[in-house]
C-alpha cells in the first residue's frame, strides 16, 4: 500500500487533529461497541460470520484519532467486554450451580478476556502513529493475530473468540489453515478488515490516493483468500476417496443423557443400556461392517479401574465381545491424592473386540476453574477455593492411542480449541482425530454450535478427518476440508456412520506449525513489553 510523503503528512495531521474533542472520543466509543457487537453476532450459529473482517475494521477506525495510551486501552476493554458479555451468556445455562457463582465466572471471564484487546489497542495507539498509514494498518492486522495467540496461550488460554471461529462454518474461507493454522485465517480476515477501513474511510482521514490503493489491497487479499479455498476445496458434493485398506468405518453414538442424572444411584445402568442398545442396533444393521464405535466424554458413569470397577468393566468387555466391535469410550480414571483429596483423570479408553482394554488417553488440557484451579498443586491456599469445579488432574502427555489404521488422536472437549495439540497428535502418527465431548451443560444455547464449528479448523489444519461425538449434540463427521458430512443435532438420540480415510497428515501446518501465529505473537509481546517498560521508565524519571 503506497503512502506518498504528501499523503502521509496530511494523514498524520488529520489523525492528530481533534483527539481531545469529546465528539471524537464518543465516535471512537461507538465504533468500539459496534465492533464488539458485530463480533458477537458473527459467532456461530449466526449468519454473519462472513462479516467478521468488519470487526477488525471498526476496531481500527475507533483508534484513528486516538493517540493517548490510556484512552486506547479503555476502548479496547470496551470492545472486549461487549463481545465477551454478548457471547458467554450461555454460562448461565450450566445446571445445579448457584447463580452467584455463574455471575462471578461470567464477569471474571469477560474482564480477563477484555484485557487482551485493551493491550492491543494500547500498543497500536503508541506505535501506530509513528508509521506511515498503510504500514500502520498492516501492523494492526498482525498485532490482532498476535493478541489472539497470546489469549490462547498457557493454563488460562481460551481461544474461543478467535476470528477463525466465526469463519469456521465457511469451508471456502478456512483452507489457508492448512498452511498457517487458524492464525492464517485470522490474518486474512484482519488484513481485509483494515484495508476496507482505509478504503471506505467516510471522514476522509486517509486521502483519496490512499483510499484507492487500500481498496485495491483489500480486493487482492480477498481474491487470494478465496482462490486458495477454491483450489483446495473439492467440488461441492465430492467425497474423499474411501473404501480402501486404509479407511475406517466409524460410528458416533449420541446417547442424549441428562448429565445431572446419569451419576445418580439407579441411573448408571440406564445410561449404559442406552449406549449399548445404540451400538448393538447399528452393528446389526451394518452386518458387522463397522470398525470403531465412539462414545462421548464420560459416557461411562462409573470407574473401570480399581476394586469397585468390576461390574462396569465387565459390562463393557461383554458388549465388545458380543458385537465384535472396537469401542472408544469416555470414563473417569483414578488419579493421585491431591491435598488429601481424591482426584481423577478425564480419560478415553480403547477396547478391542476381544474385550481387551488396549490403551488409555488422559485429558491434558483441563478447563480452568471448571475442572481444576490453576496452580492449586503448588499454592496451598488455592486448594481451599471451591467454585464447584471437579477434582481433576492433567494427563502426562499428548499422544495418539491404538495402532494404524486405528491410530486415534483424541481431543477431549476443551482440547479441541487448540490447534497445536491437534498438530502434535498428527505429528505423532494419528490417522483420525476424535473429539469426545459433553456439551449438555450448556443446553440449547449457542455454545454447542460454536464448539462444533471449531472442529472444522482442526480438520483443515491437519488434513485429517474428524469424528465428533457429543453426549447431547452436536455429533458428526468432518472431512479433511472442514465440511460436516453427517450431523446429529442437539437433544437427539442416535448413531451415525461414515467411512473415513485413515491417512497420514501432510499439511504445511502439520510440518511447520505456527509460521503465522508465532511471529505475530512474538511481535505483539515485544511491542507490548517495550511500551509498558518505556512508560515505567519515564514515570520513574
Amino acid at each position: 500500500m503506497r503512502d506518498t510523503p504528501e499523503i502521509d503528512r496530511l494523514t498524520r495531521a488529520r489523525w492528530a487533529a481533534g483527539e481531545q474533542g469529546g465528539s471524537s472520543l464518543a465516535r471512537s466509543l461507538v465504533l468500539a461497541l459496534g465492533a464488539g457487537g458485530l463480533h458477537a453476532l458473527s459467532m456461530p450459529p449466526g449468519a454473519f460470520g462472513w462479516a467478521v473482517p468488519g470487526v477488525v475494521g471498526l476496531s481500527f477506525c475507533s483508534l484513528r484519532r486516538v493517540r493517548n495510551g490510556g484512552h486506547a486501552f479503555g476502548l479496547g476493554v470496551i470492545y472486549g467486554l461487549s463481545v465477551h458479555l454478548g457471547v458467554f451468556h450461555w454460562l448461565f445455562e450450566i445446571p445445579e450451580t448457584p447463580a452467584a457463582i455463574l455471575a462471578v465466572g461470567y464477569l471474571a471471564l469477560s474482564v480477563m478476556g477484555a484485557i487482551f484487546p485493551g493491550l492491543l489497542f494500547f500498543v497500536f495507539a503508541r506505535v501506530g502513529g509513528r508509521l506511515p498509514v498503510g504500514w500502520g494498518a498492516a501492523l494492526f492486522a498482525v498485532l490482532w493475530v498476535g493478541m489472539e495467540q497470546l489469549r490462547g496461550f498457557g493454563l488460562l488460554g481460551f481461544p474461543w473468540l478467535d476470528l477463525s471461529t466465526s469463519l469456521a462454518v465457511h469451508p471456502l474461507l478456512i483452507q489457508v489453515a492448512a498452511w498457517g493454522g487458524a492464525a492464517a485465517v485470522d490474518l486474512m480476515a484482519a488484513g481485509v478488515g483494515v484495508a476496507l477501513a482505509l478504503a471506505i474511510d467516510p471522514r476522509g482521514c486517509s486521502g483519496r490516493r490512499l483510499r484507492f490503493d487500500a481498496a485495491g489491497v483489500a480486493m487482492l487479499i480477498l481474491g487470494a483468500w478465496v482462490a486458495v479455498g477454491w483450489l483446495r476445496l473439492p467440488s461441492i458434493g465430492a467425497e474423499p476417496e474411501t473404501g480402501g485398506s486404509d479407511s475406517l468405518r466409524v460410528a458416533v453414538v449420541q446417547g442424549n443423557i441428562d448429565p445431572t442424572e446419569k451419576w445418580l444411584s439407579g441411573h448408571a445402568r440406564l445410561s449404559l443400556e442406552t449406549f449399548a442398545e445404540e451400538t448393538r442396533t447399528e452393528m446389526e444393521a451394518a452386518e458387522g461392517a463397522i470398525d470403531l464405535f465412539v462414545w462421548p466424554e464420560t459416557s461411562l458413569p462409573c470407574l473401570v479401574e480399581g476394586e469397585s470397577a468390576v461390574y462396569c468393566r465387565s459390562w463393557v468387555e461383554e458388549l465388545a465381545r458380543e458385537t465384535g466391535a472396537w469401542l472408544l469410550v469416555g470414563a473417569l480414571a483414578p488419579g493421585p491424592q491431591v491435598g488429601g483429596r481424591k482426584s481423577y483423570y478425564n480419560s478415553a479408553y480403547l477396547v478391542d473386540p476381544a474385550g481387551e482394554w488396549l490403551d488409555r488417553y488422559d485429558k491434558v488440557h483441563l478447563v480452568p476453574f471448571g475442572e481444576m484451579i490453576p496452580l492449586d498443586d503448588q499454592i496451598e491456599v488455592l486448594r481451599r477455593v471451591d467454585f464447584g469445579e471437579g477434582d481433576f488432574v492433567a494427563g502426562e502427555a499428548v499422544r495418539p492411542i491404538g495402532d494404524p489404521p486405528r491410530r486415534l488422536g483424541v481431543l477431549i472437549c476443551f482440547e479441541s480449541l487448540f490447534g497445536g495439540q491437534a498438530r502434535s497428535l498428527a505429528r505423532a502418527g494419528a490417522r483420525l482425530l476424535v473429539v469426545m465431548t459433553n456439551d449438555a451443560w450448556f443446553g440449547r444455547s449457542a455454545a454447542p454450535e460454536q464448539h462444533a464449528a471449531i472442529a472444522a479448523l482442526r480438520a483443515v489444519e491437519t488434513g485429517l478427518p474428524v469424528a465428533r461425538c457429543a453426549n447431547t449434540g452436536i455429533s458428526g463427521f468432518v472431512d479433511p476440508w472442514g465440511r460436516y458430512s453427517v450431523r446429529i443435532e442437539l437433544d437427539e438420540r442416535g448413531t451415525r456412520v461414515a467411512t473415513l480415510p485413515a491417512v497420514e497428515s501432510d499439511t504445511l501446518y502439520s510440518r511447520w506449525g505456527e509460521i503465522v501465529g508465532f511471529p505475530s505473537g512474538l511481535l505483539f509481546v515485544a511491542l507490548a513489553l517495550g511500551e509498558l517498560l518505556g512508560r515505567r521508565r519515564k514515570g520513574s524519571n
